[in-house]
């Protein structure tokens, strides 16, 4: 991941405000007053005494949020807002009017075909836009319904594995510490988008599990500390099934296909 800086600039009276933020260690502003030299334009000279016309101070419209994101369990169905461009937001043409037809409504992506003898997870991560934002870890895993870790599905990123905290915690509370067995494996992420994940209906230990109901957990990470995560509940039977769940703000167009 390539180290990024984020600066905010604030006009105050007669100087400048300078903050620069580092995403490679704690938050700690570096802060700088700049003489600002004021434009001849902004001053209107009456007699021998020069007044500035230029008064207004700008205040700052928004500081460097640099509290820690706290990843949560999302589990909210109700709409939320989303970064990015909403494909079921209409869009202006530039007349003033609206072109419905430039705004289709949101189509699900297509996964392809079910896997036979196995459950078929679909998920699409969405950025949450933070510091080392395209580039992302991220770990897709199944539980008990308890919580408690099966098997690890998929799991991506190596350097930053470690800012994974839901998926290393649910791992390490099973004796199973980092557990990647039979688990599709890679590097960092460079964008997010659309995965599909198959789950054969085994545990870390290759032991069938019986049928019943299971979690599928979701986890993504492009910062120095926790994402965001989710997860959602299916049931594993005898008999095949599809399972749909609402879109939350970080995972959309989530499915579940069960196929025993």
């Amino acid at each position: 991941m390539s180290l990024r800086h984020r600066f905010r600039v604030i006009a105050w009276g007669t100087c400048t405000l300078v903050s620069a933020a580092s995403c490679s260690a704690p938050y700690a502003p570096d802060l700088k007053f700049v003489p600002r030299t004021l434009d001849a334009s902004s001053v209107a000279v009456s007699g021998d005494n020069p007044q500035a016309t230029d008064d207004a101070m700008i205040p700052p419209t928004s500081a460097f949020d640099a509290s820690p994101l706290v990843g949560q369990q999302e589990t909210d169905s109700s709409p939320q807002q989303q970064f990015g461009t909403d494909a079921s937001v209409p869009i202006d043409n530039g007349s003033g009017s609206v072109d419905a037809a430039a705004s289709p409504p949101h189509q699900p992506p297509d996964a392809g075909p079910p896997r036979a003898h196995a459950a078929t997870i679909v998920v699409t991560t969405v950025d949450d836009l933070m510091c080392y934002s395209p580039e992302n870890v991220g770990a897709i895993w199944i539980a008990e319904s308890s919580g408690a870790f099966v098997e690890t599905l998929q799991e991506w990123g190596k350097t930053r594995i470690d800012h994974l905290v839901l998926w290393n915690s649910a791992t390490s509370d099973a004796g199973l510490s980092g557990s990647t067995v039979d688990a599709i494996t890679g590097a960092t992420a460079q964008s997010y988008g659309t995965r599909v994940a198959y789950w054969n209906f085994t545990d870390a230990t290759g032991r069938t599990v019986p049928d019943g109901p299971y979690r599928v957990y979701f986890e993504t990470c492009d910062d120095n500390v926790p994402g965001p995560n989710t997860f959602v509940t299916f049931t594993k039977g005898p008999t095949a099934a599809t399972f749909t769940f609402p879109d939350t703000t970080y995972f959309q167009d989530l499915k579940v296909i069960v196929m025993p």
